[in-house]
């Protein structure tokens, strides 16, 4: 089986990269993970929680959604992992049904509704050091929903429900981006914008946008990426910017283009791509990268791609070991 799979590779093209012995598999079919604990992920879908042992093995997972519920397909975590955001939501839009955001108590596993299908929450965050204020951004008046709110980043007080806009944005890709991968600097001062265009005719490279959430002001970075989309996230201390880009279909069977996860030096500029491949005889979806809580290890969801085809397989979960 191995050899026909190699097989399909042209004998020009150069041969697959070594997998990195650093890269540690946590689970199957999981498309998202949340590293909030050192010893603690959150993955979906379903919603699990897993326990990690001292080399990061998976030690165990318990599911903490009811049977037959809708599973989300984004999840954020409060610094100490009591408490979830997640997006319940299909992978493609629907009239009437996307992105309701709940709040659910890991403890106790009740949950509540924050804001309901007509926002059109891609995804939310708490602001860094509270689990009272979370940002969420919303897709906004789509067409489905012309009575929708202006689309945007807001911030929504978890103790009154009241929410107010930061900035209104209406994002170029829209919901083909699958997320808005929008991030908050640890010390609550930058939001950084994801600006992606849905490619028509060509291709467009994404572009970052620092919003200060202080001063209103919004700069575009001169940081320029491969593929469609943009996923960024914080380093804990602030000093580095973890990103993955990735094209247009990636939840598809098939895909025309690749992925790439890095970092950046927030204060050099300087960018090293990662080591995140995990099928040896191709290439792999690598997706939607975040931090361990010490900042030394990323967590991150791939599949399988099939060349010459581009079929892409299941999704797993990994773990990339020593990144810093």
């Amino acid at each position: 089986m191995v050899l026909g799979v190699l097989s399909c590779r042209s004998p020009s093209e150069p041969p697959p990269p070594a997998l990195n012995p650093n890269i540690v598999k946590v689970g199957e079919y999981y498309r998202m993970g949340v590293w909030p604990q050192p010893h603690l992920l959150y993955a979906t879908p379903p919603l699990d929680r897993v326990l990690l042992d001292a080399q990061l093995n998976a030690l165990r997972d318990t599911t903490l959604i009811p049977n037959g519920t809708p599973a989300p397909i984004f999840i954020e975590a409060s610094d100490d992992g009591g408490k979830l955001l997640y997006v319940e939501t299909p992978l493609y839009p629907r009239p009437g049904y996307w992105g309701p955001l709940y709040e659910l108590e890991v403890a106790t596993g009740q949950r509540r509704l924050l804001r309901d299908s007509t926002w059109a929450v891609s995804s939310a965050r708490y602001l860094p050091g509270s689990d009272r204020w979370v940002v969420f951004y919303s897709y906004g008046r789509l067409p489905w929903n012309p009575s929708g709110p202006v689309a945007g980043y807001y911030v929504l007080d978890l103790q009154t429900l009241k929410d107010s806009l930061l900035f209104a944005y209406v994002s170029p890709a829209g919901p083909k981006e699958i997320f808005n991968g929008f991030d908050i600097s640890p010390d609550g001062q930058t939001l950084l914008i994801p600006l992606n265009h849905y490619p028509i005719g060509y291709p467009r490279a994404p572009q970052i946008i620092a919003f200060d959430l202080q001063t209103g002001r919004a700069d575009t970075l001169s940081w320029r990426f491969s593929y469609d989309f943009l996923w960024l996230r914080f380093s804990p201390d602030g000093r580095q910017l973890l990103y993955g880009t990735y094209p247009f279909g990636v939840f598809d069977y098939t895909s025309a283009g690749w992925t790439e996860i890095g970092v950046i030096d927030m204060r050099t500029g300087e960018r090293r791509v990662l080591e995140t491949t995990t099928y040896f005889a191709c290439a792999s979806m690598d997706l939607f990268p975040r931090w361990s809580p010490d900042g030394r290890h990323i967590v991150y969801s791939s599949a399988p791609v099939l060349c010459p085809e581009g079929a892409i397989g299941y999704y797993s979960l990994y773990i990339l070991k020593n990144v810093n």
